[in-house]
């Protein structure tokens, strides 16, 4: 019966060793990618659609969030940290799926058992350099979120002013049915832009 040395069944076990890290790393740093992509890929007109890009065929957002009222401003709920909380979550998640794949061949030294490869892969320069980029990704969009809540500064007489105070002073100077139709009208109007600019308005990046 030929003997196999014990350095040729050694360097097997590295070159799968090898292989593996080396497609795991892969697979790892592609799906952080393609999380990378959809944001590097926003601009400032995924905040506010222009009419031109309203005929294209949007991508379904990573995340969504609403612009609310919050009395004397504007908010988005949730926050860029909510959402960025959000996102490091799942990255964490993501790189923890290696935490069941085994290392076969590689016994801890301390316990006799199989070592996994999860701390090779998140600590491999490629994956850690995409995660320190996804772990401010989206506060780095604060510019185009203010610019979306900014938006609303025209119309925040409306939550701003003194209700009665403004009905009291319309009021004083006896107006006609003319003029209390053109005020309704005029707040039907300033109605309906708000609800375009909701319409129109994206709260988190998605490309």
């Amino acid at each position: 019966m030929c003997r196999v040395p014990a350095c040729f069944i050694f360097n097997v076990v590295q070159y799968f060793h090898s292989r593996s890290t080396e497609a795991l790393v892969r697979c790892t740093r592609n799906s952080l990618d393609a999380i990378r992509r959809r944001f590097i890929i926003s601009t400032a007109n995924q905040f506010m659609k222009s009419s031109r890009d309203q005929v294209q065929e949007p991508k379904p957002p990573l995340f969504k969030a609403d612009i609310c009222l919050a009395i004397p401003q504007t908010v988005m709920k949730p926050s860029l940290d909510d959402v960025q909380g959000c996102l490091n979550k799942a990255v964490q998640m993501l790189l923890q799926a290696c935490q069941t794949i085994k290392d076969w061949g590689k016994p801890d030294p301390e316990d006799g058992r199989s070592k996994i490869f999860w701390k090779a892969i998140s600590e491999h320069k490629d994956i850690q350099k995409v995660v320190i980029i996804l772990n401010t990704i989206v506060n780095s969009t604060i510019v185009e979120v203010n610019a979306a809540l900014s938006s609303f500064n025209n119309h925040n007489y409306l939550w701003q002013d003194n209700k009665d105070e403004e009905l009291a002073a319309f009021l004083k100077i006896d107006p006609t049915l003319s003029e209390f139709e053109a005020k309704i009208g005029y707040y039907e109007k300033e109605g309906s832009e708000i609800i375009g600019l909701t319409a129109t308005s994206k709260s988190v990046p998605s490309s």
